[in-house]
């Protein structure tokens, strides 16, 4: 149990030194998490930090989101607590479960895999398997891009709610980076409609004019997507020809992979791998 030392905040560990208030901040919340429903006496008593300072830090953690104040006036961890736990053990398994599958579709296609996932109002890659051929556009992983003109976006577009969706289009710009960017809200609520019904998403130069992408969505226990899967490459390389090969193999691996997270709904395309792959 993390119990707040005064004497510890003013060391240096390794190359930096402890932020004082942040350290103050998680005592209470482990406090918080070992004995919920707790009340701020208990706290007080328990982390070593004077009734104000508990008050305060409450207070913000409460208007972050991360506890609750019940009606008798006890404080509990909330669910985006929870929430923020539970994407953890997802998150690891799948960067083992896709690895795999990811060298197997970039073998396939010649070509760039990656793997996003949703962050805030973005796509952020997650990992990726790079072509052997060099791509002036890959991304990083950590990167970020906008969910609205990537292919990998409107996959995670297509599973939201539709309370989500409007969430989302409240604070979205849809800017143009290119002629072929959907920048209305009426273009980009069909073209998730036909991302829904076909199982996939495309991105034909509507990030950068020069490159193309297809993705397709990973569920997980809950039949749920967590995560899209996507080949990219440069337009003049990765045809719209090269793309229809692609597609029945591709989705083949993503239910694969959706099967290996958990996922019941799984509609598996009848291709023959094998037979694409002597085509390609």
């Amino acid at each position: 149990m993390f119990h707040y030392d005064d004497k510890r905040s003013h060391s240096k560990t390794g190359s930096y030194t402890p932020v004082r208030t942040i350290e103050k901040c998680f005592s209470v919340l482990e406090q918080v998490a070992s004995r919920q429903p707790v009340r701020i006496p208990e706290i007080v008593q328990s982390v070593g930090l004077n009734r104000g300072n508990v008050h305060r830090l409450v207070a913000t953690l409460e208007r972050l989101g991360y506890v609750e104040r019940l009606e008798d006036g006890k404080i509990r961890l909330s669910y985006k607590i929870f929430k923020m736990g539970s994407t953890v053990p997802h998150t690891r398994k799948l960067d083992e479960v896709t690895r795999p599958f990811m060298h197997r579709l970039s073998e396939m296609s010649d070509e760039t895999v990656n793997l996003g996932v949703l962050y805030a109002d973005s796509v952020i890659y997650l990992d990726k398997v790079e072509a052997k051929q060099y791509l002036r556009l890959d991304h990083q992983i950590g990167e970020i891009d906008p969910l609205y003109c990537t292919a990998l976006g409107k996959v995670l577009l297509s599973g939201f709610s539709e309370a989500d969706l409007e969430a989302f289009f409240a604070s979205a710009e849809l800017r143009p980076n290119t002629k072929n960017t959907i920048v209305t809200r009426e273009g980009l609520e069909k073209e998730i409609r036909e991302v829904r019904r076909r199982g996939y998403a495309l991105d034909l130069k509507e990030l950068d004019v020069n490159l193309h992408c297809i993705a397709a969505p990973i569920c997980d226990y809950r039949n749920r997507i967590i995560a899209a899967l996507s080949i990219s490459g440069p337009s003049i390389r990765f045809t719209r020809a090269k793309i229809n090969q692609l597609t029945a193999p591709m989705l083949k691996i993503t239910s694969e992979i959706s099967r290996e997270m958990g996922c019941t709904d799984v509609n598996e395309p009848n291709t023959d791998i094998d037979r694409v792959v002597k085509r390609a």
